[in-house]
Protein backbone atom coordinates (compact mmCIF):
# COMPACT_ATOMS: atom_id res chain seq x y z
CA UNK A 1 0.00 0.00 0.00
CA UNK A 2 0.85 3.52 -0.31
CA UNK A 3 0.81 5.59 2.53
CA UNK A 4 1.42 9.58 2.79
CA UNK A 5 5.48 10.49 4.00
CA UNK A 6 4.11 13.92 5.60
CA UNK A 7 0.94 12.54 7.29
CA UNK A 8 1.45 8.44 7.46
CA UNK A 9 -2.22 8.12 6.50
CA UNK A 10 -3.55 5.81 4.13
CA UNK A 11 -3.54 6.82 0.56
CA UNK A 12 -4.52 3.75 -1.54
CA UNK A 13 -3.67 -0.06 -2.71
CA UNK A 14 -1.09 -0.60 -4.79
CA UNK A 15 -2.29 -2.36 -7.74
CA UNK A 16 -5.87 -4.60 -8.09
CA UNK A 17 -5.85 -7.88 -6.31
CA UNK A 18 -6.23 -9.41 -9.53
CA UNK A 19 -2.87 -8.53 -10.82
CA UNK A 20 -1.04 -9.83 -7.68
CA UNK A 21 -3.11 -13.27 -7.72
CA UNK A 22 -3.36 -14.03 -4.24
CA UNK A 23 -3.29 -18.16 -3.69
CA UNK A 24 -6.42 -17.76 -1.47
CA UNK A 25 -8.87 -15.31 -3.40
CA UNK A 26 -11.05 -14.22 0.10
CA UNK A 27 -14.24 -11.95 -0.71
CA UNK A 28 -12.11 -8.69 0.37
CA UNK A 29 -8.79 -8.02 1.20
CA UNK A 30 -7.09 -11.30 0.07
CA UNK A 31 -3.74 -12.17 1.53
CA UNK A 32 -1.02 -11.46 -0.67
CA UNK A 33 2.51 -12.82 0.14
CA UNK A 34 5.50 -10.32 -0.83
CA UNK A 35 8.46 -8.93 -0.26
CA UNK A 36 8.96 -6.85 3.00
CA UNK A 37 11.71 -4.74 0.80
CA UNK A 38 10.87 -3.45 -2.86
CA UNK A 39 13.08 -1.88 -4.83
CA UNK A 40 12.90 1.30 -7.16
CA UNK A 41 14.45 0.89 -10.32
CA UNK A 42 16.76 4.51 -10.82
CA UNK A 43 17.07 3.60 -14.43
CA UNK A 44 13.67 1.98 -15.38
CA UNK A 45 11.66 4.68 -13.46
CA UNK A 46 9.46 1.47 -11.77
CA UNK A 47 9.35 -0.42 -8.72
CA UNK A 48 10.15 -4.03 -8.51
CA UNK A 49 8.16 -6.10 -6.37
CA UNK A 50 7.17 -10.15 -5.93
CA UNK A 51 4.13 -12.24 -5.71
CA UNK A 52 4.48 -15.54 -4.27
CA UNK A 53 1.87 -17.97 -4.13
CA UNK A 54 1.50 -19.11 -0.39
CA UNK A 55 0.60 -22.74 -0.93
CA UNK A 56 2.51 -23.38 -4.29
CA UNK A 57 5.81 -21.38 -3.40
CA UNK A 58 5.50 -20.34 -7.27
CA UNK A 59 6.60 -16.75 -7.49
CA UNK A 60 6.04 -13.74 -9.78
CA UNK A 61 7.41 -10.81 -10.65
CA UNK A 62 5.28 -7.35 -9.93
CA UNK A 63 6.22 -4.03 -11.20
CA UNK A 64 4.74 -0.35 -10.35
CA UNK A 65 5.42 2.81 -12.84
CA UNK A 66 4.16 4.52 -9.88
CA UNK A 67 0.63 5.66 -11.90
CA UNK A 68 -2.65 4.26 -12.46
CA UNK A 69 -4.67 1.29 -10.55
CA UNK A 70 -3.18 -1.48 -12.32
CA UNK A 71 0.44 -3.23 -11.81
CA UNK A 72 2.08 -5.65 -14.20
CA UNK A 73 2.84 -9.11 -13.14
CA UNK A 74 4.88 -12.13 -14.66
CA UNK A 75 5.12 -15.71 -13.73
CA UNK A 76 8.38 -17.16 -13.13
CA UNK A 77 8.19 -20.16 -15.33
CA UNK A 78 9.60 -23.77 -13.42
CA UNK A 79 10.45 -21.83 -10.36
CA UNK A 80 9.26 -22.35 -6.27
CA UNK A 81 10.45 -20.72 -3.32
CA UNK A 82 9.44 -23.05 -0.82
CA UNK A 83 9.52 -20.83 2.05
CA UNK A 84 9.39 -17.25 1.79
CA UNK A 85 9.99 -13.88 -0.39
CA UNK A 86 11.38 -11.66 2.30
CA UNK A 87 13.93 -9.49 0.04
CA UNK A 88 14.50 -8.56 -3.49
CA UNK A 89 17.76 -6.87 -4.74
CA UNK A 90 19.05 -5.29 -8.04
CA UNK A 91 21.75 -4.81 -10.71
CA UNK A 92 21.72 -2.83 -14.05
CA UNK A 93 20.48 -5.87 -15.86
CA UNK A 94 19.09 -8.06 -13.39
CA UNK A 95 16.31 -9.24 -10.57
CA UNK A 96 17.49 -11.33 -8.10
CA UNK A 97 15.16 -13.39 -5.70
CA UNK A 98 16.04 -15.42 -2.87
CA UNK A 99 14.30 -18.33 -1.09
CA UNK A 100 14.18 -16.78 2.29
CA UNK A 101 14.44 -18.11 6.13
CA UNK A 102 10.96 -18.16 7.68
CA UNK A 103 8.75 -20.97 6.96
CA UNK A 104 4.53 -21.44 8.40
CA UNK A 105 3.58 -24.35 10.24
CA UNK A 106 -0.15 -25.24 9.43
CA UNK A 107 -0.25 -27.36 12.69
CA UNK A 108 1.07 -23.85 14.91
CA UNK A 109 -1.50 -22.02 12.41
CA UNK A 110 -4.59 -23.95 13.92
CA UNK A 111 -3.36 -24.01 17.87
CA UNK A 112 -0.69 -26.97 17.63
CA UNK A 113 3.05 -26.83 18.80
CA UNK A 114 5.78 -25.11 16.18
CA UNK A 115 7.63 -28.12 15.26
CA UNK A 116 8.75 -27.22 11.22
CA UNK A 117 12.50 -25.68 11.21
CA UNK A 118 14.10 -23.60 8.34
CA UNK A 119 15.33 -24.65 5.18
CA UNK A 120 19.48 -24.91 5.71
CA UNK A 121 19.84 -23.58 2.55
CA UNK A 122 17.28 -22.40 -0.55
CA UNK A 123 17.15 -21.37 -4.82
CA UNK A 124 18.43 -18.26 -5.87
CA UNK A 125 16.68 -16.94 -9.14
CA UNK A 126 18.18 -14.44 -11.47
CA UNK A 127 15.71 -12.91 -13.74
CA UNK A 128 16.86 -10.61 -16.97
CA UNK A 129 15.15 -7.74 -16.45
CA UNK A 130 14.93 -7.16 -20.42
CA UNK A 131 12.93 -10.44 -20.64
CA UNK A 132 10.31 -8.55 -18.57
CA UNK A 133 7.91 -7.51 -21.75
CA UNK A 134 5.09 -5.76 -21.32
CA UNK A 135 1.83 -7.93 -22.07
CA UNK A 136 4.02 -11.25 -22.00
CA UNK A 137 2.86 -12.86 -18.70
CA UNK A 138 5.80 -15.17 -17.63
CA UNK A 139 9.78 -15.12 -17.74
CA UNK A 140 12.70 -17.49 -17.31
CA UNK A 141 14.96 -17.51 -14.65
CA UNK A 142 18.75 -18.91 -13.72
CA UNK A 143 18.33 -20.77 -10.59
CA UNK A 144 21.35 -21.68 -8.45
CA UNK A 145 21.29 -22.51 -4.85
CA UNK A 146 22.66 -21.48 -1.63
CA UNK A 147 23.80 -22.19 1.91
CA UNK A 148 23.29 -21.57 4.64
CA UNK A 149 19.88 -19.29 4.85
CA UNK A 150 19.44 -15.63 4.17
CA UNK A 151 16.90 -13.15 5.10
CA UNK A 152 18.27 -9.83 3.54
CA UNK A 153 20.34 -9.34 0.57
CA UNK A 154 21.47 -6.22 -1.50
CA UNK A 155 23.37 -6.78 -4.46
CA UNK A 156 25.76 -4.13 -6.47
CA UNK A 157 23.60 -2.07 -8.70
CA UNK A 158 26.59 -2.13 -11.78
CA UNK A 159 26.90 -5.85 -12.91
CA UNK A 160 30.06 -5.11 -15.30
CA UNK A 161 32.05 -7.74 -13.47
CA UNK A 162 28.64 -10.24 -12.60
CA UNK A 163 26.22 -9.93 -10.50
CA UNK A 164 27.48 -9.14 -7.10
CA UNK A 165 25.37 -9.61 -3.62
CA UNK A 166 25.88 -9.26 -0.16
CA UNK A 167 24.21 -11.83 1.79
CA UNK A 168 23.12 -11.62 5.38
CA UNK A 169 22.39 -15.36 6.11
CA UNK A 170 20.22 -16.39 8.76
CA UNK A 171 21.92 -19.86 10.21
CA UNK A 172 20.28 -20.87 13.38
CA UNK A 173 17.71 -17.69 13.31
CA UNK A 174 14.27 -18.61 13.07
CA UNK A 175 11.64 -15.42 13.75
CA UNK A 176 8.64 -17.92 12.87
CA UNK A 177 9.47 -18.91 16.46
CA UNK A 178 7.93 -16.38 19.04
CA UNK A 179 8.73 -16.52 22.78
CA UNK A 180 5.92 -17.58 24.81
CA UNK A 181 5.13 -17.10 29.01
CA UNK A 182 5.63 -20.78 29.74
CA UNK A 183 9.11 -20.97 27.57
CA UNK A 184 11.88 -21.97 29.39
CA UNK A 185 15.03 -20.62 27.95
CA UNK A 186 18.59 -21.63 26.99
CA UNK A 187 19.74 -22.23 30.55
CA UNK A 188 16.36 -23.73 31.42
CA UNK A 189 15.03 -20.31 33.30
CA UNK A 190 11.70 -19.75 33.13
CA UNK A 191 11.39 -16.58 30.25
CA UNK A 192 10.12 -13.10 31.42
CA UNK A 193 6.53 -12.76 30.74
CA UNK A 194 7.55 -9.10 29.58
CA UNK A 195 9.69 -11.19 26.55
CA UNK A 196 6.14 -12.73 25.20
CA UNK A 197 5.58 -12.35 21.64
CA UNK A 198 8.97 -11.67 20.86
CA UNK A 199 10.73 -13.80 17.92
CA UNK A 200 13.59 -16.39 18.97
CA UNK A 201 17.08 -14.57 19.40
CA UNK A 202 20.07 -16.31 16.87
CA UNK A 203 21.38 -19.42 18.41
CA UNK A 204 24.80 -19.23 15.96
CA UNK A 205 27.24 -16.38 15.23
CA UNK A 206 26.65 -14.51 12.41
CA UNK A 207 27.92 -14.47 8.73
CA UNK A 208 27.57 -12.49 5.74
CA UNK A 209 29.56 -13.02 2.53
CA UNK A 210 29.60 -11.75 -0.53
CA UNK A 211 28.61 -13.50 -3.57
CA UNK A 212 29.31 -13.38 -6.90
CA UNK A 213 26.32 -15.14 -9.70
CA UNK A 214 27.37 -15.84 -13.36
CA UNK A 215 23.68 -16.27 -14.91
CA UNK A 216 24.95 -17.87 -17.69
CA UNK A 217 26.91 -20.86 -16.16
CA UNK A 218 25.04 -20.31 -12.85
CA UNK A 219 28.28 -20.66 -11.01
CA UNK A 220 28.76 -19.24 -7.92
CA UNK A 221 31.68 -17.93 -6.62
CA UNK A 222 32.29 -16.38 -2.54
CA UNK A 223 34.92 -13.22 -2.51
CA UNK A 224 34.11 -12.04 0.88
CA UNK A 225 33.38 -13.72 4.21
CA UNK A 226 32.41 -11.83 7.75
CA UNK A 227 32.49 -14.96 10.36
CA UNK A 228 33.94 -14.06 13.70
CA UNK A 229 32.59 -15.83 15.89
CA UNK A 230 32.73 -13.29 18.67
CA UNK A 231 30.18 -11.82 16.35
CA UNK A 232 26.45 -13.11 17.36
CA UNK A 233 23.87 -12.75 14.93
CA UNK A 234 23.17 -9.19 12.77
CA UNK A 235 19.27 -10.28 12.88
CA UNK A 236 19.79 -8.14 9.59
CA UNK A 237 20.01 -5.02 10.68
CA UNK A 238 22.33 -3.35 8.52
CA UNK A 239 22.61 0.01 6.65
CA UNK A 240 23.64 0.65 3.10
CA UNK A 241 23.93 3.81 0.38
CA UNK A 242 20.62 3.67 -0.92
CA UNK A 243 21.57 6.68 -3.93
CA UNK A 244 21.78 5.57 -7.17
CA UNK A 245 25.79 6.44 -6.79
CA UNK A 246 25.97 4.39 -3.79
CA UNK A 247 24.22 1.47 -4.60
CA UNK A 248 26.70 1.66 -8.18
CA UNK A 249 29.80 1.65 -6.34
CA UNK A 250 29.27 0.71 -2.60
CA UNK A 251 32.05 1.33 -0.29
CA UNK A 252 30.78 0.42 3.01
CA UNK A 253 28.49 -1.93 4.76
CA UNK A 254 26.91 -1.23 7.96
CA UNK A 255 25.92 -3.97 10.37
CA UNK A 256 24.86 -3.87 13.54
CA UNK A 257 24.79 -7.39 15.80
CA UNK A 258 22.50 -8.05 18.45
CA UNK A 259 24.62 -10.24 20.41
CA UNK A 260 23.66 -13.21 22.37
CA UNK A 261 21.12 -13.36 24.98
CA UNK A 262 20.26 -16.70 26.49
CA UNK A 263 16.98 -15.56 27.97
CA UNK A 264 15.57 -14.35 24.42
CA UNK A 265 16.53 -18.39 23.05
CA UNK A 266 13.71 -20.70 24.06
CA UNK A 267 14.29 -24.48 24.68
CA UNK A 268 11.34 -24.99 21.95
CA UNK A 269 13.96 -23.83 19.25
CA UNK A 270 16.90 -25.33 20.20
CA UNK A 271 14.66 -28.63 19.98
CA UNK A 272 13.46 -28.06 16.13
CA UNK A 273 17.69 -27.33 15.29
CA UNK A 274 18.78 -30.14 17.48
CA UNK A 275 21.94 -31.21 15.17
CA UNK A 276 21.97 -27.51 13.09
CA UNK A 277 23.39 -25.92 16.38
CA UNK A 278 26.70 -26.60 18.08
CA UNK A 279 26.24 -25.66 21.91
CA UNK A 280 29.79 -24.74 21.91
CA UNK A 281 29.67 -22.25 20.17
CA UNK A 282 27.50 -20.61 22.61
CA UNK A 283 29.31 -17.74 24.96
CA UNK A 284 29.94 -17.98 28.74
CA UNK A 285 27.54 -15.54 29.60
CA UNK A 286 25.38 -12.75 27.49
CA UNK A 287 27.54 -10.13 25.08
CA UNK A 288 26.09 -6.63 24.01
CA UNK A 289 24.86 -5.45 20.85
CA UNK A 290 27.68 -3.83 18.91
CA UNK A 291 27.55 -1.37 15.43
CA UNK A 292 30.24 -2.62 13.16
CA UNK A 293 31.31 -0.73 9.74
CA UNK A 294 32.62 -3.08 7.30
CA UNK A 295 34.53 -2.74 3.63
CA UNK A 296 31.95 -3.61 1.18
CA UNK A 297 34.73 -5.61 -1.09
CA UNK A 298 36.36 -7.64 1.46
CA UNK A 299 33.75 -7.39 4.36
CA UNK A 300 36.76 -6.35 7.13
CA UNK A 301 35.60 -5.14 10.24
CA UNK A 302 36.65 -0.74 9.69
CA UNK A 303 35.37 0.22 12.65
CA UNK A 304 32.89 -0.69 15.53
CA UNK A 305 31.23 1.13 18.94
CA UNK A 306 29.83 -1.49 21.61
CA UNK A 307 26.01 -0.62 23.14
CA UNK A 308 25.10 -1.28 26.68
CA UNK A 309 24.17 -4.88 27.69
CA UNK A 310 20.68 -3.40 28.30
CA UNK A 311 20.23 -1.80 25.22
CA UNK A 312 18.06 -2.82 22.07
CA UNK A 313 19.51 -1.14 18.77
CA UNK A 314 17.49 -1.24 15.62
CA UNK A 315 18.14 -1.16 11.72
CA UNK A 316 20.81 1.88 11.35
CA UNK A 317 20.09 4.14 8.32
CA UNK A 318 22.72 5.90 6.84
CA UNK A 319 22.17 10.06 6.18
CA UNK A 320 24.63 11.24 3.08
CA UNK A 321 26.79 14.68 4.04
CA UNK A 322 26.71 17.42 1.44
CA UNK A 323 25.28 17.31 -2.30
CA UNK A 324 26.17 15.21 -4.73
CA UNK A 325 25.31 14.26 -8.37
CA UNK A 326 21.35 13.64 -7.51
CA UNK A 327 19.14 15.39 -4.43
CA UNK A 328 19.42 11.92 -2.87
CA UNK A 329 23.20 11.79 -3.11
CA UNK A 330 25.98 13.43 -0.66
CA UNK A 331 29.11 14.63 -2.28
CA UNK A 332 31.57 11.49 -1.46
CA UNK A 333 28.21 8.55 -2.12
CA UNK A 334 29.27 4.96 -1.18
CA UNK A 335 28.53 4.60 2.72
CA UNK A 336 31.16 5.74 4.20
CA UNK A 337 30.98 9.55 4.10
CA UNK A 338 27.57 10.39 6.22
CA UNK A 339 25.79 9.65 9.12
CA UNK A 340 24.09 6.57 10.83
CA UNK A 341 21.10 7.25 12.34
CA UNK A 342 20.01 3.97 15.20
CA UNK A 343 16.75 4.31 17.07
CA UNK A 344 17.88 2.42 20.55
CA UNK A 345 15.39 0.43 22.61
CA UNK A 346 16.01 0.54 26.37
CA UNK A 347 13.71 0.08 29.21
CA UNK A 348 15.01 3.30 30.93
CA UNK A 349 13.82 5.28 28.05
CA UNK A 350 14.03 5.28 24.32
CA UNK A 351 16.79 7.24 22.25
CA UNK A 352 17.38 8.04 18.52
CA UNK A 353 21.51 8.06 18.43
CA UNK A 354 23.74 9.93 15.47
CA UNK A 355 27.28 8.10 14.54
CA UNK A 356 29.88 9.22 12.22
CA UNK A 357 29.51 6.97 9.30
CA UNK A 358 33.21 7.03 8.87
CA UNK A 359 34.04 6.50 12.52
CA UNK A 360 31.70 4.78 14.03
CA UNK A 361 34.37 3.83 16.89
CA UNK A 362 33.82 7.61 18.11
CA UNK A 363 30.34 6.88 19.94
CA UNK A 364 27.57 9.39 19.10
CA UNK A 365 27.88 12.59 18.00
CA UNK A 366 24.28 13.49 19.51
CA UNK A 367 21.44 11.58 20.99
CA UNK A 368 17.99 12.52 20.95
CA UNK A 369 16.27 10.91 24.49
CA UNK A 370 13.00 12.07 25.64
CA UNK A 371 12.28 11.92 29.38
CA UNK A 372 13.29 8.74 31.67
CA UNK A 373 10.87 6.35 31.34
CA UNK A 374 9.57 7.19 27.75
CA UNK A 375 8.82 4.00 25.64
CA UNK A 376 8.07 3.10 22.11
CA UNK A 377 6.37 0.23 20.32
CA UNK A 378 8.99 -1.89 19.44
CA UNK A 379 10.23 -1.58 15.76
CA UNK A 380 13.22 -3.17 13.78
CA UNK A 381 13.65 -0.96 10.65
CA UNK A 382 13.59 2.68 9.57
CA UNK A 383 14.73 4.77 6.52
CA UNK A 384 15.96 8.24 5.78
CA UNK A 385 14.10 10.37 3.25
CA UNK A 386 15.59 13.46 2.05
CA UNK A 387 12.47 15.34 2.69
CA UNK A 388 9.22 14.37 2.96
CA UNK A 389 6.17 15.80 0.57
CA UNK A 390 2.49 14.77 -0.02
CA UNK A 391 1.75 12.31 -2.84
CA UNK A 392 1.18 13.82 -6.14
CA UNK A 393 -2.37 13.60 -7.34
CA UNK A 394 -2.63 11.07 -9.60
CA UNK A 395 -4.71 8.36 -10.51
CA UNK A 396 -4.62 5.17 -8.47
CA UNK A 397 -6.51 2.38 -7.24
CA UNK A 398 -9.68 2.73 -5.05
CA UNK A 399 -10.52 0.29 -2.53
CA UNK A 400 -14.21 0.32 -4.03
CA UNK A 401 -12.18 -1.15 -7.48
CA UNK A 402 -11.54 -4.24 -5.88
CA UNK A 403 -15.31 -5.13 -4.19
CA UNK A 404 -16.82 -6.95 -7.34
CA UNK A 405 -19.39 -10.05 -6.91
CA UNK A 406 -16.91 -11.78 -4.79
CA UNK A 407 -18.50 -9.77 -2.16
CA UNK A 408 -21.85 -12.57 -2.46
CA UNK A 409 -19.24 -14.90 -0.43
CA UNK A 410 -19.89 -12.87 2.78
CA UNK A 411 -22.97 -12.64 4.86
CA UNK A 412 -25.16 -9.64 3.73
CA UNK A 413 -23.75 -7.46 6.94
CA UNK A 414 -20.35 -7.81 5.90
CA UNK A 415 -20.53 -7.35 2.57
CA UNK A 416 -22.42 -3.86 3.23
CA UNK A 417 -19.40 -2.62 5.83
CA UNK A 418 -17.45 -3.16 2.63
CA UNK A 419 -19.25 -0.92 0.73
CA UNK A 420 -19.68 1.54 3.42
CA UNK A 421 -15.94 1.69 4.16
CA UNK A 422 -15.33 2.16 0.51
CA UNK A 423 -18.09 5.17 -0.03
CA UNK A 424 -15.92 6.52 2.86
CA UNK A 425 -12.67 6.82 0.99
CA UNK A 426 -13.91 7.69 -2.18
CA UNK A 427 -15.49 10.81 -0.06
CA UNK A 428 -12.04 11.90 1.64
Amino acid sequence: MEVDPVTLEFVAEVGHRDDWKPAMDQAVLPLVSTTAHPVVDPERGCLWSISRDVLTGAVSVICYDGTGSRVQRWDVENAVLPQATHTITQTRDWLVLADTAYKIDTEEVFGGERTVANNPGGPVLLIRKDDLVPGRGTVTCKEVRIAPEVNHFYARYDDTDGVQVVMEHSEGVDIGMYLREDDIDLYGRPVDPALRGMYCHGMTPALTTVLQFDPETGRVQERARAGDPERWWQAELSAIDWCFEGQTDPTRHHLIYLGFHPEAINQRAMRNYKGRIDPSLFPAEETPAVLVTHDREDLKALSEWTFALDDYPTSPSFVPRGQGGTRYAGANPGGHEGYLIVAVHNDDRFRIELFDAADVARGPLAVLAPPSGTTVPFLIHSAWMPEAVPPPDLERLSFADDLDARLDRLDPALAATAHEVAADLDAR
